[in-house]
């Protein structure tokens, strides 16, 4: 399994900074996955490795070997992370949250919390079923495609209708349902949804929340990772090893 995604832009209150940030020296890829992550989360990984697409926007992907726990590798584009010159990132705010984005799939996906079946497979106790995508009975991804994506599984005519939208089913359902997703790229599947939720919620302040411009789903989704135990824990991990290296988990 392949995951990819580009990051963009976003609107306003949860937004990142424009501005490239400048470092004293590079910081390699593989380097600032290693610093960022917890020791406990980087023996999740295999391999970091690079890809070979040119530049055009943040792109990565997590793989893992198939029936095997763990055993993850996390590929990225290096010339969509450092300037021509391999002396600064190119939006260093924008890739920390390309690495929190995909670790959000190693959470959700990791250790058999997900499988593949045709729509409309005979689904065991507890499994929830989203296109081929079946995630498995008391998985993060279950509780959250139920509290978030359920209108979604019931009805199949508004999935169809989406669909066959001339701008294409992930912009008809961020456009469709304004407030609920992060971005249109969320708007695709709930993987998606669940991995930049997961992002947000690390990167951003709890005050950012707080702010009328934030849609009623999105503070919904920052407080279902909130309710776990061990991931109020991760991110309290994740935002000391950030503050630590920028002075700040969003560097401007």
């Amino acid at each position: 399994m392949l995951l990819e995604e580009e990051a963009d832009s976003s609107s306003a209150p949860l937004t990142f900074y424009a501005d490239d940030y400048q470092l004293d020296s590079l910081i390699p890829f593989e380097s600032l996955v290693a610093q960022v992550l917890p020791e406990a989360e980087l023996a999740k990984l295999k391999s970091i490795v690079p890809l070979s697409r040119g530049a055009g926007g943040h792109s990565a992907a997590v793989g893992q070997e198939l029936g095997k726990k763990n055993a993850w590798t996390f590929s990225y584009n290096p010339s969509d992370y450092y300037n021509t010159t391999q002396t600064d990132y190119r939006f260093l705010a924008g890739s920390l949250f390309v690495i929190m984005h995909e670790w959000g799939h190693v959470e959700s996906l990791d250790g058999g919390h997900i499988r593949y079946a045709e729509p409309g497979a005979e689904l065991a106790a507890g499994e929830v079923q989203y296109g081929s995508y079946v995630a498995t009975r008391d998985s993060y991804l279950s509780a959250f495609m139920q509290q978030f994506w359920s209108f979604h599984m019931r009805n199949n005519a508004y999935v169809a209708e989406l669909t066959g939208c001339v701008d294409g089913y992930s912009e008809a359902n961020y456009r469709y349902n304004k407030g609920s997703f992060y971005r249109v790229y969320a708007a695709g599947s709930p993987i998606e949804d669940f991995a930049d939720s997961f992002a947000l919620f690390v990167l951003f302040e709890d005050s950012s929340y707080e702010d009328e411009g934030v849609g009623v789903v999105l503070k919904a989704k920052y407080e279902f990772f909130k309710s776990y135990p061990e991931f109020v824990k991760l991110r309290e991990e994740i935002r000391a090893k950030l503050i630590a290296l920028f002075g700040s988990p969003l560097p401007a």
